[in-house]
């Protein structure tokens, strides 16, 4: 009897201990470094370098992400971006890589604040970057869109005009599961130990 409850409270240690572990970590995704072929270019996140708080950059950029369907934008990073080499490309772009805390998606956009608007400069990701193209530095935010699929057209058709998934939503846990199991797991503990009392 001892080994069976010893399973029990071990079996509900474990499932305690491992909820944290469902938490998505996407929005940590933070900007370790920013390069261009062999140009490294200086990430300024100090207060007093110009760049909008991050409720400000979500609220503008909202309506300016490239992707359609657009519900929410959360902002991952934002800071200024320059650079002492000089070797932007005004006229073409240059392609700067941002290497990540996290592992990006499409929905990973790079904005930038040029002329007094946020732009999607986004031209790629992978793995653990993420790239936008700029012809000009000035500063940057790395959003996280939420897309939801368009509601379907009036006529009765339940197909969808557009192929955009919903985003899911990270960090929720379905507590209800795990608060039966650790009722079921009190309860049967209550119940030794009331026996114990009485034999």
């Amino acid at each position: 009897m001892k080994k069976l409850i010893c399973m029990a409270l071990a079996t509900a240690l474990v499932v305690c201990l491992g909820c944290g572990v469902f938490a998505a970590g996407s929005a940590t995704n933070t900007v370790n470094t920013a390069t261009s072929g062999t140009t490294t270019f200086t990430v300024d996140r100090s207060s007093g370098n110009n760049v909008p708080a991050k409720t400000q950059i979500a609220t503008d950029a909202k309506g300016k992400v490239a992707i359609a369907n657009v519900s929410s934008i959360t902002v991952l990073d934002s800071f200024d971006l320059s650079t002492t080499a000089g070797n932007i490309d005004a006229t073409n772009g240059t392609v700067i890589r941002f290497t990540l805390s996290g592992t990006p998606d499409a929905n990973t956009r790079v904005m930038h604040y040029e002329n007094n608007a946020w732009v999607d400069v986004t031209c790629g990701y992978g793995a653990n970057y993420v790239e936008g193209k700029f012809k000009s530095l000035s500063p940057v935010a790395l959003v996280q869109a939420t897309v939801t699929a368009p509601a379907a057209a009036a006529t009765g058709s339940s197909e969808s005009s557009s192929a955009v998934a919903a985003s899911p939503k990270t960090g929720e846990t379905n507590y209800v599961g795990l608060a039966a199991f650790m009722a079921v797991v009190a309860g049967g503990c209550a119940y030794i130990v009331a026996k114990k009392k009485h034999a």
